[in-house]
């Protein structure tokens, strides 16, 4: 039966790597000659299609299967690259004692050839495999100038790699446009299937939640380097309460293989390593093995944002966990504002925001998914403007066991507010709303801090600090006090 899932899984739903996942399982079952003829053909189709996606440029347009089987074979190049390097450093650190002996230096001789042989044996196997990925070719490139002493033939990898390289930056732009027409950015399969390591956060962790890999761009978007994350328990990723409670999702996962978040987009929240936290969204599926020997792997993107909405995280009890990049220009409140406290606290009428939230705290999947949990014109307070009406629906991320809500919030209609600026007694730009910020042709981000006189024509521009310092009690007519 094992056998047949894995068919239907690899035949009819194309996945590819639940059906490798069910096979590894399978080996365990000790199967008869038939079923390991079965299996041994289906490891072959794997390996044939394996070898056809390595054919790419780089390791960049790999399935998900293949980066974790890539990854480990260029840990394992570099280890051995490491190992010969450290022969050829012991040997210098024998001609440095004042008494050297023969036999001491023919050992060393001996460990430097030895570690040379290996590395080139480990780096000719992973080329046979890879033979046109740009990382192992620089890779050996390099080993074959500074352990081999080999320059001209260093020098014909380096020109491939470049050649290679330059082949791909002239194809990618392509590539992403065809991507963007023919995937859903939300499917599943389009985030898993083929990883792109330049562009999308990749964590691979086993049964017990021990991170194996991290790649580059998940560690520029949690701020840590790969030594003080490697090794590390993947749930220091999460806020609490969700960091103490996955360990335990991982055990009943391995007790009774029932899955809640495998191989389905889900939009949570992150924290990172200054403390705050931050949406995203997360597609995670078992790579390899089963039970305690099972890998996974997760890729992340930051959460795609609308234009027309911002959203806050909010945990069942009613606080904030984090709020959309653009809360601050809607409201004039910085997270710091926002996190950890009472979501109602946004309203001119706390009440209304209760009374929706407890409403979500019981509805069924179906109203979250038709949309049912909202209310209208929601007065949200502003900081430094009139509360503004809005449209607010809830919506519902994590699991059915411990839920997350996420309150889209969506202007009833236009406001004021969305043109708004904010000084200070020095006349220095304190808030500004990113449409107006347009306007003056920079960002509400550049604009901070500046001074509001350098934006005006001439002569106001000289008079007015003068005016801002020292403003007369009679608001003149042509004041913009005057409005």
């Amino acid at each position: 039966m094992v056998i047949i899932n894995a068919n239907f899984l690899a035949n009819v739903q194309n996945n590819k790597q639940g059906s490798n996942s069910q096979l590894q399982g399978a080996i365990k079952l000790e199967p008869n000659w038939c079923d390991k003829y079965v299996m041994f053909m289906r490891e072959q189709e794997h390996m044939a299609r394996l070898q056809k996606s390595t054919t790419s440029a780089s390791e960049s347009a790999i399935d998900l299967v293949g980066y974790v089987e890539f990854q480990r074979n260029y840990k394992q190049v570099l280890r051995v690259h490491k190992s010969a390097l450290y022969a050829q450093r012991n040997f210098w650190k024998v001609l440095l004692h004042s008494n050297v002996t023969f036999t001491a230096l023919v050992h060393a001789f001996k460990r430097i050839e030895s570690a040379k042989t290996r590395a080139d044996r480990t780096y000719q196997t992973v080329l046979e495999r890879y033979p046109t990925n740009v990382k192992v070719l620089r890779a050996y490139a390099r080993f074959l100038e500074d352990v081999k002493n080999d320059p001209w033939a260093a020098s014909k990898y380096y020109t491939e790699a470049d050649r290679l390289e330059e082949q791909e930056g002239g194809e990618q732009n392509e590539k992403s446009n065809n991507m963007l027409e023919l995937t859903d950015p939300t499917d599943t399969s389009s985030m898993l299937q083929r990883v792109d390591e330049k562009s999308n956060a990749v964590c691979v962790c086993n049964a017990s939640g021990t991170i194996h890999m991290a790649n580059k761009v998940l560690l520029k978007m949690f701020g840590y380097r790969k030594a003080v994350l490697e090794g590390k328990n993947v749930s220091m990723l999460m806020p609490q309460p969700f960091s103490s409670r996955h360990n335990t999702y991982m055990r009943n996962y391995q007790l009774t293989g029932k899955a809640k978040i495998l191989d389905h987009v889900r939009e949570v929240v992150a924290l990172h390593r200054d403390h705050y936290v931050f949406p995203v969204s997360i597609n995670v599926t078992k790579v390899s093995g089963t039970g305690t020997d099972a890998l996974f792997m997760g890729v992340l993107k930051p959460a795609v944002e609308d234009a027309n909405s911002v959203k806050a995280w909010i945990m069942p009890g009613g606080a904030m966990l984090c709020v959309g990049a653009r809360f601050t220009d809607w409201f004039g409140m910085s997270p710091a504002d926002c996190v950890g406290k009472p979501f109602s606290m946004l309203a001119d009428e706390p009440e209304a925001l209760n009374r929706l939230l407890d409403h979500a705290m019981t509805a069924p999947d179906e109203d979250f998914q038709a949309g049912r949990i909202s209310a209208e014109r929601v007065m949200i307070t502003h900081k430094y403007a009139d509360p503004q009406a809005m449209d607010i629906t809830i919506d519902m991320e994590g699991t059915s066991d411990s839920r997350l809500f996420v309150a889209i919030i969506r202007r009833h209609a236009s406001s004021s507010s969305e043109h708004l600026m904010v000084t200070d007694h020095k006349g220095r730009i304190m808030y500004i709303t990113s449409k107006l910020a347009a306007i003056l042709g920079g960002t509400a981000q550049s604009l901070q801090q500046q001074e509001i006189n350098k934006y005006m024509a001439q002569p106001f521009m000289q008079l007015h600090g003068k005016w801002i310092k020292d403003p007369s009690t009679k608001i003149p007519t042509y004041s913009c006090r005057a409005g």
